[in-house]
């Protein structure tokens, strides 16, 4: 069962990552078949100052895929019609074979055992945000993959 996210973080505290110099945000596609984490998640990342394009399964985001480039994907695992896993692993062979950029992908799940983020790695995911996840914790996930803009 997916769980809403931990909002209880001070939204005063946090670091934007929008780019103080007018260039268009970083963008990031969100999979997320659960309405009430995708909406969360949106809001959360659009506060931040990212560009967020929302669907529902691994499906459209093959689709939108193959339509535009995005700086980060948050990938569900668990999805209707094709899972976070095998989305994954068509976005790769995808880019394998137009030999472009590979788009970090960061797993979204609900499961806290090893097998399941070795699960993860093994499907092409480069990183791993188990929900329910605080503020801090996607901060820390949009860190590491995402370089903030210069000030």
């Amino acid at each position: 069962m997916n769980r809403p996210m931990n909002l209880t973080d001070n939204f005063a505290t946090q670091v934007s990552f929008a780019d103080q110099n007018g260039s268009m945000p970083h963008s990031i596609l969100l999979v997320e078949d659960n309405d009430v984490n995708r909406l969360l998640a949106q809001e959360i990342l659009e506060f931040l100052g990212f560009a967020v394009h929302a669907v529902e399964n691994g499906d459209l985001a093959l689709k939108t895929m193959l339509q535009q480039t995005f700086d980060l994907i948050l990938m569900d695992c668990q999805m209707p019609y094709v899972d976070g896993f095998e989305a994954t692993r068509r976005i790769r062979n995808l880019e394998t074979e137009a030999g472009g950029t590979r788009t970090p992908i960061v797993a979204l799940s609900g499961h806290s055992n090893l097998e399941n983020r070795e699960n993860c790695l093994a499907a092409g995911m480069d990183d791993y945000l188990q929900k329910p996840f605080t503020i801090k914790e996607l901060q820390e996930i949009l860190t590491r993959w995402i370089p903030a803009p210069a000030m």
